[in-house]
Formats: C-alpha cells, structure tokens, sequence
C-alpha cells in the first residue's frame, strides 16, 4: 500500500475524473528483446482508495496484446493495489 506523500505532511487531491485513458499499438523493449506487452511480465494496477473503493480500474489487454484502457470511477483517495 503507498501512501505517497502523506506521511511526509505533504498534500493529497482526490483522482481527476479523466474518464478514461487508453494505449494503442504499444510495444516493449527490455535488452535485446522486443516484443507486445504480454511478451514480457506485466502486473494490472487498480487504484483504491483509503476504504479500499475502487477509483481507477484497468482492462484486460486486448488487440494483439498491445491495447488497454483505464477507466475512472470515481474521485477520492487513492492507494494502488497491483
């Protein structure tokens, strides 16, 4: 669980709304090896809040494993859970 700032006194905001966020066509390079996304290990990240609501929700990887989409769902607090 990351807290971020907060327990260094600074200043937290609620999560924008930005509706949703998506990635096209994205590729991976680590070394010598490129590949897709999936090609390499790759972990979804869900963003909570301190209740452990979900705010921010990722999809599943689709369109030749190179694709995916967040979607906002609401504005408080978040945590990241992965």
């Amino acid at each position: 669980m990351d807290r971020g700032g907060a327990e260094r006194g600074e200043r937290r905001y609620p999560l924008s709304d930005f509706n949703s966020w998506g990635l096209a066509g994205g590729a991976v390079k680590s070394g010598p090896t490129s590949g897709v996304i999936s090609s390499f290990p790759d972990a979804e990240i869900t963003m909570v809040d301190t209740s452990g609501n979900v705010v921010a929700q990722p999809g599943s990887l689709g369109s030749g494993s190179s694709a995916f989409t967040i979607a906002w769902l609401r504005g408080t607090w978040p945590q990241f859970r992965g």
